[in-house]
């Protein structure tokens, strides 16, 4: 077999197993490294990042597996000592500070991304855009305020209600992500329709 095949497999271009790991290792630093853009608003301990929209595209680039796989690399990388994640925490403390419902969130998203795009690779754009939405907005925030949420509880001694804790972590965070969906799917489409492309090749050669 070539280096990369031009057939698609169902999960990602068809391409050797070291190589997919290289791909996972490069979304995680992008996660990493995309969480450097980040603007705190005064009064929040979650700052504004553009990781959300690297969370998204590694699930449509890598396929659920891989996608998925990447954000739990990128979790690793950071509690092991590497300056990836937003916060001023360092290493297992970021699962336990703040944002770490979010974090744990990227790998869920990038899954629920992946796993549609292997499945529905002639998805449309209108499903692409739910699901996007679904990722970021029912997984990656409700994980994330579910952590915030506790994590003003034990630190702050603070028992937030259902409006308080999304004024905290979710609310102020919508247009933003709104935004980051939105040039996530520009970026989305091109890739979708050549493993579309790759997909209907596949499945005529086997004819």
């Amino acid at each position: 077999m070539k280096e990369v095949d031009i057939l698609y497999d169902g999960n990602i271009l068809h391409l050797e197993k070291n190589k997919k790991i290289v791909y996972c290792v490069i979304f995680s630093l992008l996660t990493g490294v995309s969480s450097n853009f980040k603007i705190y608003i005064p009064g929040l301990v979650v700052p504004i990042t553009l990781q959300t929209m690297i969370v998204l595209l590694s699930g449509v680039y890598l396929g659920r597996f891989y996608g998925g796989l990447s954000q739990l690399f990128y979790i690793l990388l950071g509690i092991s000592g590497l300056p990836l994640f937003a916060t001023q925490y360092s290493g297992l403390a970021n699962l336990a500070g703040p944002t770490g419902g979010y974090l744990i969130g990227f790998v869920f998203a990038s899954f629920l991304v992946g796993n549609f795009i292997d499945n529905y690779p002639d998805i449309s754009f209108k499903k692409l855009i739910l699901i996007f939405g679904a990722a970021n907005f029912f997984i990656i925030h409700l994980l994330g305020l579910l952590q915030l949420s506790l994590w003003y509880r034990l630190n702050m001694n603070l028992d937030l209600n259902i409006i308080e804790i999304l004024k905290m972590g979710s609310i102020p965070f919508i247009p933003g992500d709104i935004i980051k969906i939105f040039f996530a799917i520009l970026l989305a489409i091109p890739v979708i329709k050549k493993r579309y492309n790759l997909t209907k090749v596949n499945k005529s050669s086997t004819k």
